[in-house]
């Protein structure tokens, strides 16, 4: 009976130690898990900003594209149009850096504080630029969203049919 006592109190410590690596196994998974958890939901978050900032930009486009496309006059038409016959700087593709005001930009978030409140901390910016090629007028439209480090860029290039006053869509970058 002694000998049985003996030899069962040496093994208890050897039971301890494969519990508490049991344990240690299981601690390590499960921060593997949350550690992967995080991941993932930090992808799907990037994945759903990058969604939204392209449904932002195509909504922008096609409200651009509205105006510009209409019969008669619209804000957009009138304000490129006086833009053209104040004497608009045609952008040059050979020339590096571009001339001063080529580029005409509209921060749709910052200009105006009804559309910035809905926007979600979104922001939302046209720009411009027109040229002539082949002797017609084009016009591009680049509308940018962004939000912290995510950035969203959607082109439209418009050509000035030969009545003078309506753009035609002609491709989408």
């Amino acid at each position: 009976m002694r000998r049985l006592r003996e030899i069962t109190k040496e093994k208890r410590g050897d039971a301890m130690i494969v519990v508490m690596a049991i344990l240690a196994v299981m601690v390590v998974l499960g921060v593997t898990l949350l550690l992967s958890a995080s991941m993932v939901l930090g992808t799907a978050k990037k994945n759903v900003t990058g969604e939204r900032l392209k449904i932002m930009a195509s909504s922008f486009s096609e409200v651009v594209e509205k105006d510009l496309v209409v019969d008669g006059s619209s804000g957009i038409k009138t304000y490129v149009k006086k833009t053209i016959d104040d004497g608009w700087p045609v952008y040059d593709p050979k020339a590096e850096p571009q001339a001063e005001g080529v580029y005409k930009k509209i921060n749709v978030s910052q200009d105006n504080q009804a559309i910035k409140d809905r926007l979600d901390g979104y922001d939302v910016e046209v720009e411009m630029y027109h040229y002539k090629k082949s002797g017609q007028e084009k016009l591009v439209v680049t509308t940018i969203t962004s939000k912290g480090d995510n950035k969203y860029k959607l082109a439209v290039t418009y050509v000035l049919q030969s009545n003078g006053t309506s753009w035609q869509k002609e491709g989408v970058e």
